[in-house]
């Protein structure tokens, strides 16, 4: 087989927490710095009412990308681990997941 593969891969990521808006309103900086933002000039605003939600944060997990040769496509599970090792992408325990592999 002749040409090359790009495999499109990323860290799985689970660096992440869910909190509810209404532990984020008890908080009194962040209640100072939403009125400062959106009510600013006004005098004795207050947050009057509000729906709570969960509000998920994480990390945000990159697309990174390599190019192998497709007679090596076998091995393509290996180059992504080997690419990931030599430019430091993951920790300790973290899993690497192939997005796509796109003919070249």
């Amino acid at each position: 087989m002749q040409g090359e593969l790009k495999i499109l891969f990323r860290v799985m990521v689970e660096d992440q927490k869910t909190i509810k808006l209404s532990e984020i309103l008890n908080d009194e900086k962040c209640v100072k710095m939403i009125k400062s933002k959106y009510m600013k000039g006004v005098r004795n605003a207050e947050i009057l009412d509000y729906e709570d939600i969960d509000i998920l944060i994480g990390k945000k997990s990159e697309i990174h990308e390599i190019v192998i040769p497709k007679k090596d496509f076998q091995d393509a599970m290996s180059f992504v681990e080997e690419y990931a090792e030599q430019k430091k992408l993951t920790k300790k325990d973290e899993q690497l997941e192939i997005v796509d592999i796109i003919t070249i």
